[in-house]
């Protein structure tokens, strides 16, 4: 049914967006399976990688995904994966693979090759001041840098094909085939080592880095600056002496090249200086050798490929599973990367937005309601405060391969949101189940995170409980003493930052958010896959 629907609605480049549904298409996508993933997000910073997914991911690989919906109720978001897309996309990585084993490496190395010369448009961006330069040049370089953007995460944007319809199947082979040789009691060893990183996070890789930092700090005997003073009182305190200058520039430099580091999809944030000041403020507090520590951490990442190698060998790991660990390596390496870029990316995209903004006479915070689609001179001079606010209170994107979309918000948003959250309904439960992505176990009360504001109030030693996490989520992580996601593969956000943390962490429940409620006192037994609510 669907297929024909497609077919009649056949996608057309920039041809005007559509604001109403058809009976037809509205009950066919009713009738479709949907993977939900939630986070805080808005459109204007969120619809240029949907548009990848239906545009330059096809372009990029040859295949992807036919369409992708979104739907927002202020910076809370929920973007569906049509399942059939998702498998789809999962046999022709298979079959690739099978076809030529080279073909993740040359994933690997095509997302490089897009991502150098986004960087080069980056760098022209940096260089523009976009609040002087003409709306017109605005419009140019925003779609020339869109462009490249989407490009740049094309081949990442296949991540979901694979990690949505086998990180179930990889875990559940692991402990199949360790139990057929007689091995059950070593499986949640091999799949940490099986399904681990093969290189740090893009966070993980900035904690290095403070790291490095706070070992020069040491180095020059000033590490009670950091341990005793507050964080105003840090940056007077180095200016006193020549080695404390030049730890403060190295901050100040850090400053300039990461402040993006907690951007979102909802919007950009710059980091200041005293928020670096901070982490390494945490860091000399935490190791009395920052230099090992990080050493440490790097020489366990460049042992990791042999010592998959080996797991692999020593438990006498199928071939079938060794090419999906393969695959998933090179998906984690392309994940985190994306992660990285998008973030980046999303301080220019704010930066364009708030300066269109301008131009409209409309709040910034508005503006983050257009679509990719709508940035052209054409269809802004249709967009009035009056859409941007209806769809700040409820809205939903349909987006179609090629290129057509729809949008479409108050009661038509409402009932269509609502029709399609009825298949995620849920009674109250006392244990749920979902993926261990860090071993250990605690007992806490719950806070539910859906968005920065709750992300703001977050209080050490609470356990953490969201959608999935993103960037701008670490510092609650740090406070907490768990974890618990809806969404989540092998190489999620919320999985390779846990680990690194060193924290229990449950993904992939599904309904965590809806079930768990603020202040709920809870048992979080990582080790054994499950969340247990207790009597208050």
């Amino acid at each position: 049914m669907l297929q024909q629907v497609y077919k009649y609605y056949a996608p057309v480049h920039n041809q005007m967006i559509k604001t109403h549904l058809s009976a037809e298409l509205k009950q066919a996508l009713l009738k479709k399976r949907w993977y939900f993933q939630g986070f805080n997000g808005t459109p204007g910073l969120l619809s240029g990688p949907t548009r990848g997914n239906v545009e330059e991911g096809w372009e990029v690989l040859g295949f992807g995904y036919k369409i992708i919906i979104e739907f927002y109720e202020g910076d809370k978001c929920y973007y569906l994966y049509d399942w059939q897309d998702l498998e789809n996309g999962l046999k022709i990585i298979l079959e690739k693979t099978k076809k030529d084993p080279s073909y993740p490496a040359w994933l690997v190395q095509k997302d490089k090759e897009l991502r150098t010369v986004h960087e080069k448009v980056v760098q022209k961006v940096e260089q523009t001041n976009i609040e002087k330069i003409s709306f017109a040049d605005a419009l140019k370089l925003y779609n020339e840098f869109m462009r490249s953007y989407r490009l740049a995460i094309a081949v990442s944007l296949i991540i979901e094909c694979f990690t949505y319809p086998t990180e179930e199947k990889i875990r559940n082979k692991i402990r199949e085939e360790l139990e057929a040789h007689g091995k059950e009691k070593s499986v949640e060893k091999v799949q940490a080592i099986l399904v681990g990183a093969v290189n740090p996070s893009f966070i993980g890789k900035h904690q290095l880095q403070l790291l490095q930092i706070a070992a020069d700090i040491k180095k020059k005997k000033l590490t009670e600056v950091f341990t005793k003073k507050e964080i105003q009182a840090v940056g007077n305190e180095l200016q006193k002496t020549e080695q404390g200058k030049e730890v403060l520039k190295r901050i100040e430099a850090y400053q300039q090249k990461y402040f993006w580091m907690n951007n979102a999809y909802a919007g950009a944030k710059i980091l200041p200086v005293e928020h670096f000041i901070h982490e390494i403020q945490e860091i000399c507090k935490k190791y009395n050798d920052p230099e090992h520590e990080w050493r440490t951490i790097e020489e366990n990442f460049v042992a990791l490929p042999q010592r998959k190698k080996q797991t692999c060998k020593e438990y006498n790991i199928s071939e079938e599973l060794e090419q999906l660990i393969m695959i998933n390596d090179a998906m984690g390496i392309i994940h985190d990367l994306r992660k990285e870029v998008i973030t980046h990316a999303n301080y220019f995209i704010d930066e364009f937005l708030k300066r269109f903004a301008k131009e409209k006479n409309i709040s910034h915070e508005l503006m983050r309601y257009v679509s990719d689609y709508e940035i052209n001179e054409k269809d802004l001079k249709n967009i009035t405060k009056e859409i941007l606010e209806e769809r700040h209170k409820k809205s939903v994107f349909v987006t179609f391969h090629p290129g057509e979309q729809y949008i479409f918000s108050g009661k038509e948003a409402e009932d269509f949101i609502s029709e399609l959250n009825k298949t995620q309904q849920h009674e109250q439960e006392e244990i749920l189940k979902g993926h261990c992505a860090s071993q250990g176990k605690v007992t806490g009360r719950v806070k539910v995170c859906r968005g920065m504001a709750e992300v703001a109030k977050f209080k050490e030693g609470e356990i953490l409980v969201a959608c999935m996490t993103q960037p701008e989520f670490v510092p609650a992580m740090k406070k907490a003493i768990a974890i618990v996601t809806d969404e989540g593969g092998l190489t999620c956000h919320a999985a390779i930052i846990s680990r690194e943390l060193k924290k229990p962490c449950i993904i992939s429940t599904k309904k965590a958010t809806r079930v768990l409620k603020d202040g709920m006192l809870v048992e979080v037994n990582a080790t054994e896959w499950y969340v247990k609510i207790l009597k208050q």
